[in-house]
């Protein structure tokens, strides 16, 4: 869904939005992404300082391939083929936290002695969709994404989660509030009927959109709480206007 209609099988190449890997603070960047053979054109990896060796901040080359764990590798990487930086042919693998971030032939007997591996949580579909993929993710997706320490969410997306739970709960909320003011016998007037449906459609959206951008923010309420204390305002309301119906 965040490919255009020109490139929906993923044949054409996409410019790439350069992401942190937050588990390694390793920011990965690069001129393209090609989905189909997922793969990054002239990627320029920078490391962070407690991972530079050899006088070396960044991991530069023509194409980086990826390539997805398995259940006999664990780690998902960025398979990298350079034609420079022969430095890094003789360099040992990089550890970060005793686990290995970046392997290099030197002591990864399978690796060609042009290449080296770069571990990443980023997989390749959240790497080529950019901030648009938060957007387009399925709620399992983004749960999932909250245990994955390199992605790093921050709180907005964490008010989504709990606001995609919340929202059907919301409409009916919205519906009950609305009916009292169309369906009871003692209001007559359409058009006041529909000027006062229209006032209660702005303030219901416009309180739930604040609490939503005070949790993104964190600003006096934590992310669940935004989601749902439209929901614990409007049900009694909604609960006490039922009795109009029965008018």
């Amino acid at each position: 869904m965040s490919r255009t209609p020109e490139n929906l099988d993923g044949q054409n190449s996409k410019t790439l939005e350069q992401q942190y890997d937050n588990a390694t603070n390793i920011l990965l960047r690069g001129a393209e992404t090609n989905a189909e053979e997922q793969c990054i054109n002239k990627p320029d990896f920078i490391l962070p300082s407690d991972l530079i060796v050899h006088a070396k901040n960044n991991i530069a080359a023509q194409r980086a391939y990826y390539q997805p764990a398995t259940e006999i590798d664990r780690l998902a990487t960025f398979s990298i083929n350079w034609n420079s930086l022969r430095i890094w042919t003789t360099a040992p693998s990089v550890e970060q936290d005793g686990k290995r971030v970046i392997l290099t032939p030197r002591d990864t007997p399978w690796l060609k002695t042009q290449q080296c591996f770069v571990v990443s949580g980023v997989s390749f579909e959240q790497l080529e969709a950019g901030h648009t993929w938060q957007r387009y993710a399925s709620l399992a997706e983004l749960i999932s994404g909250l245990h994955n320490p390199s992605l790093g969410f921050s709180e907005e997306v964490r008010v989504a989660i709990h606001s995609r739970l919340v929202q059907p709960l919301l409409d009916v909320t919205l519906l009950l509030l609305g009916l009292p003011l169309v369906l009871s016998r003692k209001n007559r007037n359409m058009f006041l009927a529909i000027g006062q449906s229209l006032i209660l459609v702005v303030l219901f959206m416009g309180l739930t959109m604040a609490c939503q951008w005070l949790g993104s923010n964190y600003i006096l309420i934590s992310p669940a709480l935004a989601a749902w204390l439209p929901l614990m305002i409007f049900v009694p309301w909604a609960a006490g206007t039922a009795d109009a119906l029965l008018e």
